[in-house]
């Protein structure tokens, strides 16, 4: 749900990280040597309670345990006004557009980020100036118009967001 290059934001921890498509080959035990092999210092994992990792997610918390000759840490579940704080509930509020509930389990505003683009120029010509972005990493509400705050050049402003396709144009 956090982009990867804003995940920083959020410990003081460095942060490594594999691409999926790079590792999801791996076996459990293929993947810890890896991590072993690039991080010798390693002492300690932490996970979720339902931590899952290796080709198609076939070892667990106990393969983890078994695997690592080091501390393993499994955080458990955690809940908020009782419900499960957990990014597939986080993802569900955000289909369903319920942004407040959504941000109660992010413990943060959901966000997006992207670089300014060249539109069609449509609304410089014809009512206001519009921003058009690059989203690349984000995980995106679905189509509609939002009311939002938007930051440029550290500047924040109200505004109305638009997510989707410009079907009344060109369709992009």
């Amino acid at each position: 749900l956090t982009p990867t290059t804003n995940r920083m934001k959020y410990t003081t921890h460095p942060l490594f990280f594999y691409p999926l498509e790079d590792i999801k080959h791996l076996s459990g035990e293929e993947f810890i040597n890896l991590i072993s092999e690039e991080f010798p210092a390693l002492n300690k994992i932490i996970v979720g309670y339902d931590f899952h990792f290796g080709h198609k997610r076939a070892y667990d918390i106990f393969d983890l345990e078994r695997l690592f000759a080091k501390e393993v840490v499994v955080v458990d579940e955690f809940f908020i006004d009782g419900i499960s704080v957990h990014s597939k509930y986080i993802r569900q509020h955000l289909i369903d557009t319920q942004i407040k509930e959504a941000n109660l389990l992010l413990g943060r505003e959901y966000s997006i980020t992207g670089t300014i683009i060249s539109g069609q120029g449509i609304g410089k010509k014809e009512l206001v100036p519009t921003l058009n972005l690059q989203i690349v990493d984000n995980f995106l509400l679905p189509s509609g118009v939002f009311k939002t705050y938007t930051s440029v050049d550290n500047i924040w402003y109200k505004s109305i967001s638009f997510i989707g396709h410009r079907e009344t144009t060109d369709g992009n």
